[in-house]
């Protein structure tokens, strides 16, 4: 079973996310960003679903340092934001981007889309 690690402040949005994954993948949900690299290395993810904005951290950063270390580069990124970002922008550190709020069938298209990337 794939591996899906979230991070994801919303306790709400979290839930959501997790509740539909939890049935076709092995999911970790982490609403503390300032935990993730503990979880990562322990965890091994094959996706990882970050927000952008994590309070004091920033989901691009965590991106940035997920593709840059040799160890966790193959894990495909999926960023969410309930800003508007343009994709472009997103090309080099991520796989996907879903904006929020978003539809379940969307959310899972963009799921299945990226392991098969």
């Amino acid at each position: 079973m794939r591996k899906v690690l979230i991070i994801e402040d919303d306790i709400d949005i979290l839930n959501v996310m997790t509740t539909i994954l939890k049935d076709s993948y092995h999911v970790l949900p982490i609403s503390s960003p300032r935990q993730w690299k503990n979880d990562v290395e322990e965890f091994q993810p094959d996706i990882a679903i970050i927000d952008v904005h994590l309070g004091d951290e920033d989901g691009i950063n965590i991106c940035r340092e997920l593709k840059s270390n040799s160890k966790t580069s193959h894990i495909k990124l999926v960023v969410t934001s309930a800003l508007v970002i343009q994709p472009e922008r997103l090309k080099e550190y991520c796989d996907a981007y879903l904006e929020k709020p978003f539809e379940i069938d969307n959310f899972t298209e963009i799921i299945e889309d990226v392991q098969l990337k």
